[in-house]
């Protein structure tokens, strides 16, 4: 697919020359976007918008990489090293539900320590409030954790 069609269909392009121009569709600036079709390639004056079909089509209609790559019919490859958001999400909910289940361990083992320290000496039970106050400041710090990651999913739909 040609980007004069792609862009063509959103914006009215006059010829001048090699190359097409038209009013900007994010700037708005009159006969500022220049396209050709050499190159395949656009760009605006005014607001330095540029790039390549796919890019427009990334930018202004909100597609992404493999949405735009499908509609200008080119094979979709797979970026090496590329996770999509749900995927880094689901891994961040899997690794803070595993940080869940340590704290309450170490909560546990905190607990049990205060109950047999009442005959034990003032250093250790200083010791194991300090013990309890980190994990306190790490319980919070876990929950704030939580709400984001169920913000994001409630984002995510």
């Amino acid at each position: 697919m040609d980007i004069l069609e792609i862009i063509g269909a959103d914006v009215t392009l006059r010829r001048e020359g090699k190359e097409h121009t038209g009013a900007c569709p994010w700037c708005g600036g009159s006969r500022r976007l220049r396209v050709w079709a050499e190159t395949q390639r656009y760009w605006c004056r005014q607001c330095n918008r540029k790039g390549d079909a796919i890019q427009y089509l990334r930018d202004y209609r909100n597609m992404t990489y493999p949405q735009a790559a499908k509609y200008m019919g080119k094979p979709v490859e797979e970026r090496k090293g590329w996770v999509s958001p749900k995927d880094r999400l689901m891994a961040a909910h899997r690794a803070l539900r595993e940080e869940w289940k340590t704290f309450g361990v170490e909560w546990a083992l905190c607990r049990a320590k205060m109950t047999q320290g009442l005959g034990m000496s003032e250093e250790f039970r200083i010791a194991t409030l300090n013990q309890l106050c980190a994990l306190l400041d790490r319980e919070r710090d876990l929950q704030q954790r939580q709400d984001t990651i169920d913000r994001a999913y409630d984002m995510l739909g």
